[in-house]
């Protein structure tokens, strides 16, 4: 089974902070999730077309900054942010889910420029 959802809306609990601040720093996130696509089945074929009627749960989670490249450092250029993500996805009962209501989570990391 296939399932692509898509963030509806969402925020950042505690606002990012531009450039955002040094390790250990912890933000909080949650987003409300639509269903886009279950298999072959998309909105108007297969899925209804209301957004409303796709609601398919949330995403929520903690983004913590690890590392920040400085000008001595040998892996990271400077202004880049080395951040590890835990998020955890909550899934409703929709009724175009078989598998019914659950939960997933999902650990990653990856950079950020503060430049960009």
């Amino acid at each position: 089974m296939k399932i692509l959802v898509r963030v509806s809306s969402g925020r950042m609990l505690v606002e990012l902070q531009e450039p955002p601040v040094g390790p250990g720093h912890r933000y909080v996130f949650g987003n409300d999730l639509v269903l886009e696509r279950l298999d072959n089945r998309t909105p108007g074929n297969g899925l209804p077309q209301s957004e409303q009627q796709r609601r398919a749960g949330t995403h929520s989670g903690f983004l913590t900054i690890l590392r920040v490249g400085a000008q001595n450092d040998i892996y990271f250029e400077p202004g880049i942010y080395l951040f590890q993500y835990e998020g955890t996805y909550k899934f409703d009962a929709v009724p175009a889910v078989p598998s019914g209501p659950g939960s997933a989570q999902r650990p990653g990391g990856g950079t950020r420029s503060a430049r960009a």
